[in-house]
């Protein structure tokens, strides 16, 4: 990802594919200085020729490593160069030159861009998520306490009534080659229980390889959901009626509210993601239309410590 550094101040943007600079309100990268021009400059990333800047014509102008670029023309940007807009003893540095983390979110009533965390962009906070945007096939969906709707053509998603500019990767999903990476439909879940409850070990596995994902708080949540399976499994229920769970009756068996459980979903799926583990957003599966959830794992173990 690029990031885009003050000189003179510890401020730190991280940038977007395309930044407006500029003191117009909802610019990616917002100057009041007033030096700095209403639509000042532009930066871009492209696939073919890395990140630039472009002078949009503005009163003081833009330099370039202390020279002044002429307005209207892309100029390529490399790692350590430094951008003045408008005033020369506030310059910017360009830290790192990568492509965009994508995706990502730009809040459009201003603030700093979200980025995602193995591969969920999680709104509006990561450590408090209210809402998912996560690649399900070959489409982007943003999902919250209801099924994952497709996300609009054009224009802002809003959550918590901030709208969010939403940057996406282009092109379909890459091709999974199984025999190098764990694949959710094919995991088996084994999890070992202390006496009191109170810490949950769960390890993956596919084949012979195994993942240990450790004790976390939200492998309690992943460990009702399975029981819910057993014990159906136990009754004869048919397989694909075993296991579904009532989003309120949830949130009672584990006494949290709608947040906290929502917390807990996105945590578990970013946790299989962060350890390779593809299709990781299936990890839960919803019922359409009916508020049932179930874990979308069938083979399972339950033991105590």
């Amino acid at each position: 990802m690029a990031i885009l550094h003050a000189r003179a101040a510890s401020t730190r943007i991280v940038l977007p594919p395309r930044a407006l600079v500029g003191r117009a309100p909802g610019s990616e990268v917002h100057l009041p200085n007033p030096r700095v021009s209403g639509r000042h400059a532009e930066l871009r990333w492209t696939v073919t020729e890395g990140w630039a800047v472009k002078d949009l014509g503005s009163r003081n102008g833009t330099l370039l490593n202390d020279l002044p670029l002429p307005p209207g023309a892309w100029h390529p940007l490399a790692q350590g160069a430094t951008l003045a807009f408008g005033d020369a003893d506030a310059a910017w540095v360009l830290r790192d030159a990568a492509p965009p983390a994508l995706p990502m979110a730009q809040p459009l009533n201003g603030g700093p861009v979200i980025e995602a965390v193995a591969g969920e962009l999680l709104l509006p906070d990561p450590d408090r998520p209210l809402a998912c945007v996560r690649r399900l096939g070959d489409r982007w969906v943003i999902e919250g306490e209801e099924d994952p709707q497709p996300l609009p053509a054009a224009g802002p998603v809003t959550v918590a009534g901030v709208p969010y500019r939403l940057f996406l990767p282009e092109g379909l999903a890459p091709t999974i080659d199984v025999a190098d990476q764990p694949l959710l439909g094919l995991l088996s879940f084994a999890f070992t229980v202390s006496r009191d409850e109170e810490n949950v070990h769960l390890v993956a596995r596919q084949g012979a390889d195994a993942l240990d994902l450790g004790v976390r708080v939200h492998h309690y949540m992943l460990l009702t959901l399975a029981r819910q399976r057993l014990t159906d499994r136990e009754a004869g229920v048919p397989s694909d009626e075993e296991g579904w769970v009532y989003r309120d009756d949830l949130m009672r068996m584990l006494g949290v509210d709608r947040v906290r459980l929502n917390m807990e979903i996105f945590r578990a799926r970013r946790q299989l993601a962060a350890a390779g583990v593809h299709e990781s957003g299936e990890l839960i599966e919803r019922r359409p239309g009916s508020q049932q959830l179930r874990l979308g794992i069938h083979a399972l173990t339950v033991q105590q410590s």
